[in-house]
C-alpha cells in the first residue's frame, strides 16, 4: 500500500513538474514574442515619387528615357531631395496602422534564427509553408510585399519579401528571401547582399531569439 502511495506521489510530482516547465516555457515565449507582419498597402519610401509622376520624367521621356522598357520604368522612382532616379523598393518608415490585422508568421511558427559568420547564411526558419498563392510574385513584382518584424508588438526591422523568381530590384533595405519553409533575412545595399549583424544592429530581436533558445550561433 505504501509503495502504491509513493508511486502515485512520484507520478503526480512528475506531472506537476512537466506542467510547471511547460508553463514556464510558455511564459518565456510570450515575453519574447516575435512576429512577422505584412503591410496591407505599399508604403512609398520617404522623399520618393513614382518616376512617371515626376517632372524629370515629363521633361526627359522623349529623350534619355524613351528607350527604357515600360516594365522597368514602373520599378523606378524619383528622389525629390537628391533629384535623381532610384529604385522604388528602398528603405521606408514603419506605419503600424497599415499592417495586416493578423501576423503572417506567428511566434510559435518561428523555429530558430541562424546567426553565423558564413556569408548569406542568416535565416529565420519557419514552420509555415510560404506558398505562391500567399504571395503571388507576379502580382507583386512591381510592388513587392513589405514586412515588419515585431518583438512584443514593437517594430524592430522592416523590408521586402523577395522571391528568387522576382526581377524587382531593392536598394538600401532588408529583404526576406522566401522558400517553401525558410525565410533568409539579409541586407541589400549597393546592389550587394550581406548578412545582418543581429546582435549589433537589432539587439532586442537578438535577445528575444536567445531568451527562447531559438538562436543558433
Amino acid at each position: 500500500m505504501i509503495r502504491i502511495v509513493i508511486s502515485c506521489i512520484a507520478i503526480l510530482s512528475t506531472i506537476f513538474y512537466c506542467v510547471w516547465e511547460q508553463n514556464k516555457t510558455n511564459t518565456i515565449m510570450n515575453e519574447n514574442c516575435i512576429e512577422v507582419y505584412l503591410y496591407k498597402e505599399f508604403i512609398t519610401p520617404e522623399h520618393n515619387i513614382p518616376l512617371k509622376e515626376s517632372e524629370y520624367y515629363r521633361i526627359n521621356k522623349n529623350s534619355e528615357l524613351k528607350d527604357i522598357d515600360e516594365v522597368y520604368l514602373n520599378r523606378l522612382a524619383f528622389d525629390t531631395i537628391k533629384k535623381k532616379i532610384v529604385v522604388k523598393h528602398g528603405g521606408f518608415k514603419n506605419k503600424l496602422n497599415l499592417i495586416e490585422s493578423k501576423p503572417f508568421i506567428n511566434n510559435n511558427e518561428i523555429i530558430c534564427f541562424q546567426n553565423t559568420a558564413k556569408p548569406l547564411s542568416t535565416a529565420i526558419i519557419s514552420k509555415k509553408k510560404i506558398l505562391p498563392k500567399v504571395i503571388n510574385y507576379k502580382i507583386w513584382d512591381n510592388h513587392l510585399k513589405q514586412f515588419v518584424i515585431l518583438v512584443n508588438k514593437k517594430p524592430i526591422i522592416n523590408g521586402y519579401l523577395y522571391c528568387v523568381l522576382s526581377s524587382s530590384i531593392c536598394e538600401n533595405t532588408n529583404i526576406l528571401i522566401y522558400t517553401k519553409d525558410e525565410l533568409i533575412l539579409l541586407n541589400f545595399k549597393d546592389r550587394n547582399l550581406t548578412n545582418i549583424n543581429l546582435q549589433k544592429d537589432y539587439p532586442e530581436l537578438y535577445q528575444a531569439f536567445k531568451n527562447t533558445n531559438r538562436l543558433i550561433e
